[in-house]
């Protein structure tokens, strides 16, 4: 595991060999994955987009390496306003379709499964 849910971040991750997943945590203990990370990617978005910690744990799915850094090296970055401020809102804008696209998916396989119960 990378981080887990509501700690304070002090590194993001670029994967490179290694494939990560996010889970959201809900208040009961249960997660749900909402998204997945691989070398086109970075782990700890909520250190740029304004917070020091998150609400999701990110744990790896396969194992192989990636790129650490620390947090306040990207953030003084991504506060110059150039490329990496723009590469970097561009794949939260990713990111953010993945996980959208990942709730309707599920919220579709639960109507299905729902469905099916009902049927048997």
């Amino acid at each position: 595991m990378l981080y887990e849910s509501g700690t304070t971040l002090s590194h993001v991750y670029f994967p490179t060999t290694t494939i990560v997943s996010l889970l959201y945590v809900t208040e009961n203990g249960e997660s749900a994955e909402i998204s997945i990370v691989g070398n086109e990617g970075i782990v700890g978005i909520s250190l740029f987009m304004g917070g020091e910690s998150t609400t999701s744990r990110a744990v790896v799915q396969s194992a192989g390496q990636a790129i650490r850094l620390k947090a306040q090296i990207l953030k003084d970055e991504f506060n110059q306003s150039g490329p990496v401020l723009h590469l970097l809102l561009r794949y939260t804008q990713a990111l953010i379709t993945q996980m959208s696209q990942t709730a309707v998916c599920n919220g579709i396989t639960r109507s299905i499964s729902s469905y099916a119960a009902g049927c048997c």
